[in-house]
């Protein structure tokens, strides 16, 4: 990125990046030369944006590497010299494309199972991109040194480059392991590096696991997390674009569609998934007792970020499927129904937010999803724990902190938890600070707390970078000798410690000394350590580092087990806890057998892991044990719960749980089907007749969503039940109720026999059932011969072969005039053109009536107009002068465009009749309509008309550019290509000026909410729903005309709205200024900034014009709409939020 502006503002030299930076080897990182500045002007720039950060009293920020250092920075580490290793992804948007831009291979990428899927897709689509953009940029590691020890970096060099295959990347993950290795998450690869002849650069590269990222996907959904666990393993995540492999030891794992948690070995072997489930889990983090928790994205809907703690086995019910559903759902022309959830925005019925899998736990909520531990977070990346040594106010010992990344407004926020049951609640929370773009959080060996911003304003790399401390100098003060001593430990190797140190830092205050020190004594087996370790009295911490190491060590020495297992009696609960976590990782029989007495353990945190131990170690006999814990807790714990199902599930005793079907406690029956779930077993539908609903509705659930074949008749034929509405039977009511029926529908649909269709017609001629899901069974009807690949209801890659579908012609002859019988609204056009497809005849007279209804929707009037035209064209005849008087102008175009279907030179006549029309919408459909004609009176119309272009009314202009456009006419694209050469190549508005008005504010409205590319509910908030990355859009009509709008979508950088973004400023007297810019005109600027000597209050300047000598202005996070949408799209989406008057009212859920 060219810094011009900051050479003015700054005065200094320019210098130029070593050639290295921009063309390593096997790729570009930089997308051309970039010019940088001295180390003076990016701390001069630094300290004006600092100046702008929100930040929590007694905490100071300073930059550490600037841009000339590091470009697109995504994630950071230390290794045990202390030096800053960054991840850098020069492949964001570059190679790694997100399918909400690329949508020509759509359908492809929801199909992938497999990398080699997803090469195989890229290789088909070479006309698009060839296979050489993929490969033109590499990503890369840089490590970074302070080497004068000033709390500023000087050196900064490339570790490892070369990362630019077809399907590499991002890099997103880094971890630095005692041997000197370093560890990088870059999808499809899990890398071991290192640098075995000590020059700085990694020369030995393993990849310790392939498979990963399968999908193209949503960016950013990608393989990260990467931490050291107490067990000595190495757990990391990946995102929802999946993951499909088998392990070194044989063990395959296929999730193309999930998000999961994994773990092994640091060489790679015993690799196991441990969660799944989840969408975007960015970064993992252990607390002080071993327990690990990730925050979760959100869909981009109106549901939140969620803090979910990671249980062995757990799944929080998330699929990419409900994504397919609220992005893509019209490109793939799926018949997902829209709904409205109370309190929010319309969106297509899905599980995730229709179901409230997202939501905290709650009465009603599935139990199939463990729940989060709370709403928290909003754009989740980094995620760090308090060590212990670090230079955060004493407030905030045991904290966790989390990233939001959100351009230039991203915070971070601080939270704590307590125990809650078997699972935690959040005990404190806060926004810890505000003002950067930050990607990753981590603490320093010197105790400060690191953040990487990827760039200053938003999701495009930029190629700029920066990397911040955050520390409290008064804790730097009064730490500063245990501060020095913990930075003299981390920086020293282990591996020169002698037994009696490292056995002193394993009780060590700082969770990361303590770790380190029971790595090294469990390399060296030293079990005595351990022992005493757990058995001395003073020093809880210490107690479980060997409780740990202990544990470490018995996966090689089974007689260890014999040293743990009395701390299962331990006094301290979480010493029981985790002995029990311990001998349950064990897997071995001694191990389980110890464990069956702590199911009865006072804590639910205990017996959570018992139950999973006892499962493990293969324990039958525990499994009464399990049912009772199951009835005890009632349904009270999902987590305990969760666990005694998983025990369930290691078990794989089918036939004994099966037994329990009938079992008086309904929770016993619950962790049953559960169980019954996780194994896929179809036998859960002997739960369909339950007298729970709740137990009935995850039957069906589970039969569904998991597309259990030979249970799928049996689902179908619940919707019996609601066909003939008998008095004890409850109709559904309301979303929840809604999704289940949609199941029950689809599985008529995929069972596909003659049977079905009757089944479906007969619920569909119910008029007791909610019209939504009438629709829904003729819409599976009209959807019968053809089924499309994608269902409707999961939003999974689940094609079916149409030529293997029972023929229901004589089904629908037998059931849809009872369908008519009680037919109104949508329904009609529906069942019409369900009679048209079967060839049965169609009640002409309901038909008219429908269409001639001014009350009635446009949509449903045109369906029943259609209708009509294709069973019977002769039947219009009477009625076309009516037809061409409706004043509706959606149903009056339609009118025309049958016409001209059927008289092509009235239908023409007709159209030109529109376009004369002063009325707008009337006006537009002529033009549309004139666009399809191939009559010569159509050519001819269009071609004066665009003549006259200047005398149109500007609302119609870009329809008659469109459609006369569409015309072959050599005069016709002269005019056109005359109009394109006129416009002013250096107006970024020229080209949309035609967009501005005329727009469709219903249409605007939906693609606000739901277009894949755009987004724009991701970032902006409209009453109370969407995100907060940008300006809240409410009311903004009310405030900005049109021109403002179509500026701010197609030249965003132009107009940044107040808040968003830090301007600086160079005044001719010499002096800086940085702010956020409140105010502009032709005479002066108005900036806001922290007063000197308050940073808690914002104070604002004036500055006269001519008294600024440069100024940088802030740039916007948000891409050029033009590049993303079409102009009608754009003219559509202005016309909306010109609609958007009223402040309306703040919501939430």
């Amino acid at each position: 990125m060219k810094r011009a502006i900051f050479l003015a503002l700054f005065a200094v030299a320019t210098l130029l990046m070593p050639e290295a930076t921009s063309e390593d080897a096997g790729g570009k990182t930089l997308a051309g030369a970039t010019e940088t500045l001295s180390r003076e002007a990016y701390d001069t720039e630094a300290k004006a944006r600092i100046q702008n950060f929100k930040l929590p009293e007694g905490v100071s920020a300073a930059l550490f590497a600037d841009s000339s250092q590091t470009q697109n920075p995504s994630a950071i580490c230390f290794d045990g010299s202390g030096a800053l290793y960054v991840a850098e992804i020069h492949r964001w948007r570059a190679g790694v494309q997100d399918i909400r831009n690329e949508q020509q291979i759509l359908l492809d990428d929801i199909d992938n199972q497999s990398s080699a899927d997803r090469l195989a897709m890229y290789e088909r689509d070479v006309v698009t991109r060839p296979l050489s953009f993929y490969t033109e940029f590499t990503d890369r590691i840089v490590r970074i040194e302070d080497a004068d020890s000033n709390g500023r970096a000087d050196r900064s060099s490339v570790f490892a480059t070369g990362f630019n295959g077809v399907i590499d990347g991002p890099g997103i993950g880094l971890l630095s392991g005692d041997d000197g290795s370093v560890y990088y998450t870059n999808i499809p690869h899990l890398w071991k590096l290192k640098d075995s002849d000590g020059d700085g650069a990694a020369d030995e590269r393993v990849s310790l696991q392939d498979g990963f990222g399968v999908r193209m996907s949503i960016s950013g959904h990608d393989m990260h997390g990467l931490v050291w666990g107490p067990d000595g393993k190495l757990y990391w995540s990946i995102g929802d674009r999946g993951y499909s492999f088998t392990t070194k030891e044989g063990r395959q794992y296929h999730r193309p569609f999930s998000g999961g948690v994994f773990r092994c070995d640091p060489d790679g072997s015993n690799l196991e998934e441990i969660y799944t489930g989840l969408r975007n889990p960015q970064e993992l983090a252990f607390d002080a007792y071993g327990n690990l928790f990730t925050c979760d994205n959100n869909a981009d809907a109106w549901d939140s970020g969620r803090l979910v703690y990671l249980i062995e086995g757990g799944d929080s019910g998330w699929h990419h499927g409900h994504q397919v559903l609220m992005n893509f759902r019209n490109q793939l022309k799926l018949r997902t129904p829209n709904y409205t959830h109370p309190g929010h925005k319309e969106i297509p019925l899905n599980a995730w937010t229709a179901e409230a899998l997202w939501e905290p736990q709650h009465d009603g909520r599935p139990a199939h999803a463990l729940p989060p531990v709370d709403k928290l977070s909003w754009g989740p990346s980094g995620l760090v724990y308090n060590y212990g040594v670090t230079t955060m106010p004493e407030r905030y010992d045991g904290h966790f902190w989390v990233c939001n990344f959100g351009g230039a407004n991203g915070d971070l926020e601080a939270f704590s938890l307590k125990e809650a049951g078997a699972g935690f609640a959040v005990a404190r929370k806060e926004v810890f600070m505000v003002g950067l773009g930050n990607t990753d959080v981590e603490f320093g060996p010197d105790g400060k707390m690191y953040l990487s911003c990827f760039n200053n304003s938003g999701w495009y790399k930029q190629d700029l970078g920066n990397v911040y401390t955050l520390s409290s100098t008064d804790v730097e003060k009064a730490k500063g000798e245990l501060l020095q001593a913990t930075i003299k430990v981390l920086t020293t190797p282990f591996s020169k410690l002698g037994i009696p140190m490292l056995d002193e830092l394993l009780g060590h205050v700082d969770l990361r000394v303590r770790q380190r020190a029971q790595f090294e004594l469990a390399r060296r087996g030293v079990d005595e350590v351990f022992a005493a370790a757990l058995t001395q009295p003073g020093n809880r911490f210490k107690r479980l580092h060997g409780l740990w190491g202990l544990g470490q060590l018995a996966r090689k020495d089974e007689a260890l087990l014999q040293t743990i297992i009395p701390s299962l009696t331990d006094d301290d609960a979480e010493v029981r806890a985790q002995t029990a976590k311990v001998l349950a990782d064990s897997r071995q029989t001694v191990a389980g057998e110890a464990l069956v007495a702590a199911l009865a353990d006072s804590s639910d945190r205990v017996k959570s892991f018992a139950a999973i131990g006892v499962g493990k170690c293969g324990i039958v006999t525990a499994l009464p044990k399990l049912l009772d814990l199951l009835e005890a807790n009632d349904n009270r714990d999902p987590f305990l719960r969760h666990a005694c199902v998983e025990g369930l599930w290691y078990l794989n005793e089918r036939e004994k749980i099966l037994k329990e079907v009938k079992n008086e406690s309904a929770a016993v029956r619950l962790g049953v089907l559960l169980t019954l779930r996780k194994l896929e077993d179809p036998r859960v539908k002997y739960f369909l007749p339950d007298a729970d609903p709740l137990l009935r509705a995850e039957a069906i659930r589970a039969i569904h969503d998991l597309d259990l074949l030979t249970a799928m008749p049996d689902l179908a034929r619940e919707i019996r039940r609601y066909s003939d509405a008998a008095p004890d039977v409850r109709l559904p009511d309301g979303h929840r109720d809604w999704m289940l029926h949609t199941r029950l529908i689809n599985a008529n649909f995929r069972v596909g026999a003659m049977e079905n269709a009757a089944s479906l017609l007969h619920y569909a001629a119910n008029r007791a059932l909610p019209p939504i899901l009438r629709e829904q069974a003729l819409l599976a009807l009209l959807e019968w011969r053809e089924p499309k690949p994608v269902d409707p209801v999961t939003g999974r890659f689940r094609p079916m072969v149409a030529a293997g579908r029972a023929d229901i012609a004589e089904a629908v002859k037998d059931g849809l005039p009872a369908v008519f019988a009680e037919a109104g609204g949508s329904l009609i056009g529906l069942a019409t053109r369900l009679a048209l497809d079967y060839e049965v005849p169609a009640p002409a007279a309901l038909l008219r009536d429908q269409v001639f209804d001014d009350s009635a929707a446009a949509d449903w009037r045109i369906s029943s107009l259609e209708g009509l035209f294709r069973q019977d064209p002769s039947s219009l005849i009477p009625i076309w002068d009516s037809l061409l008087k409706i004043e509706s102008a959606p149903v009056r175009e339609a009118a025309v465009d049958l016409l001209a279907r059927q008289d092509p030179a009235k239908g023409t006549a007709a159209a030109i009749e529109l376009a004369n029309s002063e009325n707008l919408r009337l006006r537009q459909a002529g033009y549309r309509v004139l666009g399809k004609s191939n009559e010569s009176t159509a050519t001819e119309f269009l071609r004066a008309r665009l003549g006259a272009l200047a005398q149109e009314p500007s609302g119609v202009q870009l329809d008659l550019i469109e459609n006369a456009a569409l015309k072959e006419d050599p005069k016709i694209q002269e005019i056109l290509a005359a109009r394109e050469k006129s416009l002013d190549p250096a107006d970024p508005l020229a080209p949309f000026e035609v967009a501005r008005e005329g727009g469709d504010p219903a249409r605007g409205r939906e693609i606000f909410l739901t277009h894949a590319a755009g987004q724009c509910s991701k970032c902006h908030k409209v009453d109370g729903d969407g995100g907060i990355a940008g300006p809240e859009l409410t009311g903004i009509g009310s405030k900005r005309d049109s021109r403002y709008l179509l500026e701010a979508l197609v030249a965003p950088s132009a107009i940044v709205a107040p808040g968003y973004g830090i301007t600086l400023v160079s005044l001719k007297n010499g002096e800086s200024l940085g702010g956020i810019l409140v105010e502009e005109t032709d005479r002066q600027l108005v900036l806001k900034f922290p007063d000197p000597s308050d940073p808690s209050k914002q104070i604002e300047r004036r500055l006269s014009r001519q008294d600024v000598l440069n100024r940088q202005p802030p740039v916007s996070a948000m891409p050029p709409m033009g590049s993303l949408l079409k102009k009608s799209e754009i003219r559509d989406l202005v016309a909306y939020l010109e609609a958007l008057q009223s402040e309306g009212a703040k919501k939430g859920h």
